[in-house]
């Protein structure tokens, strides 16, 4: 898997940090939260942490990459009757999107990272 050319935050020290906390060199991402859709659980300026090896879909918060290069946080969701997969976003208000065909998953958030001061 490659990692999209739109962030020059790959190399910074808190992916060492996470690196080095996790123990798999390259299994881990991060990146700057950048909106507020998954709000209150996920905040602007929190940082998450993406495990790439979670890049197979599954219910859960990923990180998905679009079609512009850049990156899209939502939550993921196989319907029902196991067709077409959802992005939900929660704010402002709850946004249910249907998405055409699979989703290029970059990875599952499986920690977020937040200043407390």
């Amino acid at each position: 898997m490659t990692r999209p050319e739109s962030s020059a935050r790959w190399d910074a020290p808190a992916t060492r940090f996470v690196r080095k906390v996790f123990n798999k060199p390259e299994r881990y991402l991060h990146q700057v939260v950048t909106d507020e859709g998954l709000s209150p659980e996920i905040q602007l300026d929190d940082v998450v942490v993406i495990d790439t090896e979670k890049a197979q879909f599954e219910t859960g918060v990923f990180v998905m990459k679009v079609s512009s290069g850049g990156m899209f946080l939502a939550r993921l969701q196989r319907k029902v009757d196991g067709g077409k997969v959802i992005a939900i976003r929660d704010y402002p208000e709850r946004d249910v999107m249907e998405l055409d065909g699979e989703p290029e998953v970059i990875g599952r958030v499986v920690m977020v990272l937040r200043k407390v001061v």
